[in-house]
């Protein structure tokens, strides 16, 4: 059977240097008292576990705990030591916050392993979803996400996303 050749995706991630030697570090998003709204866009394919199946039913503590575990790895690996972190408060706190609009879509994506002399699918959401709550804990990470991407095959470019504060409407606006 033919083989279909995955679309290529950009692997460069804000705060990293890209060709030409210039680097892109994105704006500060300030929430004020901490409470507010960001809305997460996933740019490429996002696959996140969640009682050990891969899930598209987005709920923030759903990527607060894939991003603690992909901070985690990271910190143990590189840094020698492991994450700095309440894990259990932190979801707790995590599943305070609401998702307020959830807009995303499952795409299929293939690449070939010639290692295991296969077809693998990495398929995973893109789009956008809208969080609302005390977000001011959660948001140096979920920064430091914009750049390491969350989610599994992130060493594939999966995972990739960037956050946007949401305007505050005062009611009768």
């Amino acid at each position: 059977p033919a083989i279909r050749r995955p679309q290529s995706f950009d692997r460069a991630a804000p705060g990293v240097s890209r060709p030409g030697g210039r680097s892109y570090i994105p704006p500060a998003i300030s929430l004020g008292d901490g409470n507010g709204r960001i809305t997460v866009r996933f740019l490429t394919p996002t696959r996140l576990k969640f009682d050990a199946h891969l899930t598209s039913d987005l709920e923030f503590h759903i990527l607060w705990r894939n991003l603690l575990r992909r901070l985690s790895v990271l910190s143990a690996f590189h840094c020698g030591q492991p994450l700095d972190v309440d894990f259990k408060g932190s979801i707790a706190r995590a599943q305070q916050v609401a998702c307020t609009d959830r807009r995303i879509r499952w795409l299929d994506w293939e690449r070939y392993s010639a290692r295991q002399d296969t077809t693998m699918k990495l398929g995973g959401f893109v789009g956008e979803a809208t969080f609302a709550g005390n977000l001011a804990e959660f948001l140096p990470a979920l920064r430091l996400g914009e750049v390491v991407h969350v989610g599994k095959g992130t060493t594939f470019g999966l995972g990739k996303y960037c956050l946007e504060r949401c305007p505050v409407v005062s009611p009768g606006r």
